[in-house]
């Protein structure tokens, strides 16, 4: 599982899954400071090809359904994507 986004909503994000037993979780950024950390892990830089291998990826900002689907769909099938409604509801791709 991929989290792109490193602020308050992606911990709830993390802990839902980790709560569900969800254990090899990665985060990503589109754009990440120098080190950056995320709950004591590596934030990565969103790739073209670096989150193709994942099964799903949460992009975790709320009311960021447009901007998820056309920076992450051109190399990342839209079914694998699940963005959030500005009331943090999911919303898969297709």
């Amino acid at each position: 599982i991929a989290i792109i986004g490193s602020g308050d909503f992606a911990e709830l994000v993390y802990l839902a899954l980790k709560n569900h037993g969800v254990e090899d979780i990665q985060t990503f950024a589109i754009e990440p400071e120098h080190s950056q950390k995320f709950l004591g892990m590596h934030v990565n830089k969103v790739t073209k090809t670096g989150l193709r291998d994942f099964d799903k990826i949460f992009f975790a900002e709320m009311g960021s359904i447009d901007n998820a689907f056309s920076v992450l769909e051109p190399t990342v099938p839209g079914n694998k994507i699940v963005a959030f409604t500005l009331d943090g509801k999911p919303v898969e791709g297709k």
